[in-house]
């Protein structure tokens, strides 16, 4: 039985409409130990008869059986495995990985060999049996026409293949190199089928056993030119397992990525540039999915604030007596600082908005908590870190002094910053924020006035004051002279006489000065004028639910109560948040999709460049599983790479100043950003492989660009 016969072979092209027979009722048998050549004028079928051979190509009449067995039945994928198993291929333009190497091109017809040293020591004693040792690291690119095709046959020597077919592999070659080849195919063919195509059938004249001779499709003669040697058992090429597959596919992926830089280079680029670009357009719109909540009252938990029923203000006694009624944890008469949005501004950027608390339990990362009265912790930005990271400054907040002695820097720039101080520092705190929003102003003997702010200064005491003066006004106060202080709240007015202590001279064009007295008599301002301007109280609880347990309570008392985690809607300032919503979403879903688009796109164009290096892997019948997942090997590397630069680059910048203008994303942002665009590469590669796996090796030759 031979080992490969042809019955009525015919194949039929399709060109534009137009059929042409390539070949028509070819009846050959081959055998192993046949060194067979074929000839005949160009366009006769020649080298479609040996792409049918090889499963190259189909054929659309007759029947060719492999030892036997008929494959008319199979599919692209049986033909893979057919040239796995039996099929070594030497093409006349070589066909060679360009970006290979001599040895890395030899390297890939031994994947089955597992151990990395035996695969090695057997590509060197190839690589020296072809002639090519002092050009094993020289890529293909850069070889001669001859080395080219030494090259090819060291790779179909290594295969180890029980057929080795060759398509014109004399034809580029000069005379001597020709002779040579030759005889090395010949030295081959004594336990193998070689079948070789050739214009020059005088260079295989005293070698070749046999000469079949084509004309216009059909097979016109069938020479036997001297004895064959003696048939042997046919073995099929060394498999490999599932285990190894994988690796080999891994190995070939880094292989494909580093071979080509300059399109392993582009590839990244293209992905990082996506990558960015979906993190900025995610962080700048991002906002525009979140559900945003007005709150009433900042939001502590389990503060609840009250007011009277009857329109007045709420005084020490009646909150100390709710805060034993209820069982509250704590409360605070003059609330208005937790309600209050303070901006720092350094000069060079601002800090988001700043809400001042007395209790503070998260991380801390440099310094401490506050203990005095005029300590403050900041919880802020790390972008920020530069600027106001320094312990020991001093921050003036509504023109009263606070040491920084502690800092917790965070990373989400669109998260609020936290002024932390004592329950002494607020209190503190809150007295210089009434004054500042009182009406003052300071009379001398002569009637001239200005318009100061209060502050405290606890040097001093009774009724002495220390008066700042600019130098357009450095002759309306001494030191002794007694000054009238009037300060108005709404509809209550108080008038001291104070004796000036000291003098300030600051050069300010501005008319804005500071008057210091004592903390009895600023006491006794506060408590007399600040009711007037405040007619509310927050009481503290563990949780939100025990406030909102204690409103009824607080009702039949004849209070007002508001849990601080209650939100209100703007009806008509909703319709409009609601529409500027959808447009940000539409936006944002349309730059997505366009980078999207982007990414499939020029991966989709990356990857077509190594179309005829996969049909070449083919040919060789490297396994469609390794070839595939090579495929996805290269393209996580790019990916990988990709990813970390991204991460680095937004990592820099929430670390630098600019990540001011940079909207923070959660970390699991990242993960679905980056797990998306792994979806969109991952999905173009498998969208190359299918509809390159679709079509027959030969379609698939020299169209890689």
């Amino acid at each position: 039985m031979a080992f490969i016969k042809l019955n009525n072979i015919g194949k039929i092209y399709s060109t534009e409409g137009t059929l042409a027979i390539g070949i028509r009722n070819v009846n050959l048998e081959f055998d192993i130990g046949e060194f067979v050549t074929i000839t005949g004028p160009s366009g006769s079928g020649k080298t479609t008869l040996l792409n049918i051979i090889s499963g190259l190509d189909t054929y659309e009449e007759g029947e060719l059986l492999v030892e036997g067995e008929p494959t008319s039945h199979y599919i692209q994928k049986d033909w893979e495995k057919y040239r796995e198993d039996y099929i070594s291929f030497v093409f006349q333009d070589y066909k060679i990985i360009e970006s290979f190497t001599v040895y890395e091109n030899i390297e890939l017809a031994l994947m089955n060999i597992r151990d990395p040293k035996e695969r090695r020591k057997r590509t060197l004693e190839i690589i020296n049996k072809v002639g090519l040792t002092k050009f094993m690291k020289s890529k293909g690119s850069k070889l001669s026409g001859g080395q080219k095709q030494r090259t090819v046959i060291a790779r179909a020597l290594a295969k180890e293949s029980p057929v080795i077919l060759a398509d014109e592999p004399t034809g580029n070659l000069d005379s001597e190199t020709s002779k040579e080849i030759v005889e090395l195919l010949k030295e081959i063919s004594k336990d193998r089928l070689v079948i070789v195509v050739t214009h020059s059938f005088d260079l295989f004249e005293d070698y070749a056993t046999r000469n079949i001779r084509i004309a216009n499709g059909a097979v016109e003669a069938d020479d036997a030119l001297r004895q064959k040697d003696a048939p042997t058992e046919v073995k099929k090429c060394e498999s490999s397992n599932a285990k190894d597959d994988l690796k080999n596919s891994i190995i070939l992926g880094i292989h494909k990525f580093f071979a080509k830089p300059k399109l392993a280079f582009f590839m990244t680029i293209i992905m990082i540039i996506g990558l960015v670009g979906l993190i900025f357009a995610t962080a700048y719109f991002g906002f525009a999915l979140k559900d945003q909540k007005t709150y009433v009252f900042t939001h502590i938990e389990g503060r609840v604030v009250i007011s009277r029923t009857d329109g007045k203000s709420v005084t020490s006694a009646d909150l100390n007596t709710l805060r034993i009624d209820l069982h509250a944890d704590s409360c605070c008469l003059y609330d208005d600082l937790y309600d209050t949005i303070y901006y720092f501004n350094n000069g060079k950027h601002s800090l988001p908005d700043g809400y001042f608390k007395t209790s503070y339990d998260g991380k801390i990362s440099k310094g401490r908590l506050p203990e005095n009265d005029n300590e403050v912790f900041l919880s802020i930005p790390a972008y920020a870190k530069d600027e106001y990271g320094e312990l020991g400054q001093i921050k003036t907040i509504y023109r009263t002094s606070y040491v920084v002695v502690g800092y917790r820097y965070y990373y989400d720039n669109m998260k609020s910053a936290q002024i932390v101080l004592t329950n002494e520092g607020f209190n503190r705190l809150t007295k210089s924020y009434y004054f500042e929003r009182m009406s003052t102003q300071l009379v001398n003997a002569a009637y001239q006035t200005v318009y100061p702010t209060i502050q405290v200064d606890s040097t001093l005491s009774g009724n002495e004051v220390i008066v700042e003066s600019n130098l357009q006004t450095p002759d309306y106060y001494h030191v002794g002279d007694d000054v009238t202080l009037r300060v108005s709240s709404n509809s209550l007015s108080k008038e001291e006489t104070l004796q000036i202590k000291n003098i300030k001279l600051i050069d300010n064009d501005a008319y804005t000065y500071n008057v210091y007295i004592s903390s009895e008599k600023a006491n006794l301002l506060f408590t007399e004028l600040a009711p007037t301007m405040h007619k509310q109280a927050s009481l503290f609880f563990e949780t939100d639910e025990d406030a909102q347990d204690v409103l009824p309570t607080l009702r039949e008392k004849g209070y007002n109560g508001i849990v601080s985690n209650t939100t209100y809607v703007n009806s008509s300032a909703a319709v409009l948040n609601l529409v500027g919503r959808i447009g940000y979403i539409i936006l944002w879903i349309v730059i997505v999709l366009f980078l999207a688009l982007f990414i499939r796109l020029v991966f989709s164009r990356a990857l077509a460049a190594d179309k005829s290096d996969v049909a070449i892997f083919r040919s060789m019948g490297i396994k469609r599983a390794v070839i595939k997942k090579s495929m996805y090997t290269q393209v996580s590397i790019s990916s990988l790479i990709s990813i970390i630069v991204a991460i680095a680059f937004c990592l820099a910048m929430y670390l630098s100043p600019a990540s001011e203008f940079l909207p923070f994303l959660p970390w699991w942002s990242y993960i679905v950003i980056l797990c998306g665009v792994a979806f969109i590469v991952m999905r173009t590669a498998r969208s190359f492989n299918k509809k390159i796996f679709g079509q027959s090796v030969r379609k698939n030759m020299g169209r890689g660009k």
